[in-house]
């Protein structure tokens, strides 16, 4: 994105130019966040990060690494990941996505994600989604994960039989779409066709009897999961991947809608920054970005081993 574009106007009756509704907007977000406390997923880049990213970098005539210092410690981004984010993304937008962005804010206001695909080599904007405002889901502990999945089986028979009494005709049932779970964006999609995405394989290793029977309880686990909600078997065993082979988190991102905790590319690749980077307070950024010491071990024995 060149700078000059922040003196294009929109095409309307208000004399404003992008960037001046585009600073309007991300002030309100400020406003309210202060207010309401909207807690982001801190793994994916916000729209109003975008938005500040780019507004903060227009004031500047010629872009340099250092500039991404400063607008790290405002965002609480590492510069790694700013950087790649303006140079692979936004650097890319023209003057229709700055239309779309501006329609979108007109809407939804600074709650969204821009969403980016990758067109003749380059990362081209391809939508935006809005976040979703909801109250934070329940958590409950799940201590028999296949008992809840029976549960919800359960339920699900319990409507079916009931219809069956209302005599609702067999073409009829046909018609019916029995997948009303949570449905993950665009942004969640991570091809792991190249990496371990069965989490139960195990490689020149004799199991034991306790072992065999895990194993076959998982799998047994996911195939009912995956008849539940209507999602293949082979995308919940890649999604389990994305979960560092934790069944648990599985269960909280599908049943309790709760996708930030999904590891996404880009949470890898500030995984791999974060353990190559000698600088403190950068490795600090880092470690917040990815929740703290526990996960990013849990994360590093998941793809790397002990």
């Amino acid at each position: 994105m060149k700078n000059k574009r922040q003196a294009q106007h929109i095409s309307d009756e208000s004399g404003l130019t992008y960037f001046e509704v585009f600073q309007k907007a991300i002030s309100k977000f400020e406003v309210d966040n202060q207010k309401q406390n909207h807690k982001q997923d801190s793994d994916r880049i916000t729209i109003y990060e975008d938005l500040k990213l780019i507004l903060e970098l227009s004031k500047i005539s010629q872009i340099e690494p250092q500039h991404f210092e400063k607008i790290s410690v405002l965002l609480k981004r590492s510069k790694t990941v700013l950087m790649k984010r303006y140079r692979e993304y936004l650097k890319n937008i023209n003057q229709d996505d700055l239309q779309t962005i501006f329609s979108f804010l007109q809407q939804n206001g600074a709650y969204g994600y821009l969403i980016f695909n990758l067109e003749n080599g380059s990362y081209r904007l391809q939508d935006i989604e809005p976040i979703k405002q909801q109250d934070s889901p329940n958590k409950t502990p799940i201590q028999t994960p296949i008992k809840k999945i029976y549960q919800q089986t359960a339920q699900a028979s319990a409507i079916d039989h009931a219809q069956q009494q209302q005599k609702i005709e067999p073409e009829s049932l046909k018609k019916i779409k029995p997948n009303n779970f949570f449905q993950l964006s665009a942004n969640s999609k991570y091809d792991v066709s190249h990496k371990k995405t069965n989490p139960f394989k195990q490689e020149q290793v004799v199991l034991d009897a306790e072992q065999k029977h895990e194993q076959e309880e998982l799998k047994f686990t996911l195939k009912i999961l995956s008849e539940s909600l209507k999602i293949s078997y082979q995308e919940l065993c890649q999604r389990m991947y994305q979960c560092s082979g934790d069944l648990n988190t599985l269960l909280d991102v599908y049943l309790n809608r709760q996708e930030n905790l999904l590891w996404t590319k880009e949470a890898d690749e500030a995984l791999n920054a974060y353990f190559i980077e000698e600088n403190q307070f950068e490795k600090q950024k880092l470690r917040a970005i990815l929740h703290g010491e526990e996960q990013i071990q849990k994360r590093k024995e998941w793809l790397y081993g002990k």
